[in-house]
């Protein structure tokens, strides 16, 4: 078995298994009698921690337009963590689809939120994607919100959860 001599380890598994020193030894024997497990990242992984201020911006794009929500920090890391997306649409329009588009660290431009709708039909909706890990964006990119094949009437509005570090 492999032993544990590291002393913050050592500190956190008997804070965290509230082991009272004198009376019970720390296990040192890594799977003995405890398998610890450690979240790298914990801070991202589990969202923004009370350090960081949450941001939410929005933006309209009505008929065939693309809008920016919001661009990613030139020198921060900015983590997307959901965004929102809304629309209302006329009878004679023959648009299909509006979405939010972002640009994930070392990835291109990739829709992350789609709404499809009736061509020819009066209707809205909205569509909310919160997700389970934050994405990382690429520096300086932007957020936007996009109708695709709109030539009448459409409101469409996208939001965006993001956080920076």
């Amino acid at each position: 078995m492999p032993t544990n001599n590291n002393t913050e380890i050592t500190k956190t598994i008997r804070d965290g298994l509230k082991i009272e020193q004198g009376i019970e030894d720390v296990p040192t024997e890594v799977g003995s009698k405890i398998l610890p497990v450690f979240l790298v990242n914990q801070s991202i992984a589990s969202g923004a921690s009370t350090s960081q201020t949450l941001i939410v911006n929005d933006a309209d794009a009505n008929d065939a337009l693309t809008n920016t929500i919001f661009t990613a920090h030139a020198t921060k890391d900015t983590y997307l963590m959901g965004t929102t997306l809304t629309y209302k649409k006329d009878n004679i329009n023959p648009g299909k689809t509006s979405y939010i588009s972002c640009t994930p660290r070392g990835l291109g431009p990739t829709k992350i939120n789609i709404l499809n709708y009736v061509p020819l039909s009066s209707n809205d909706g909205f569509n909310t994607v919160m997700l389970p890990y934050p994405i990382l964006l690429e520096k300086g990119t932007t957020v936007t919100v996009n109708n695709e094949s709109a030539t009448s009437i459409i409101f469409t509005t996208g939001s965006a959860f993001y956080f920076e570090v």
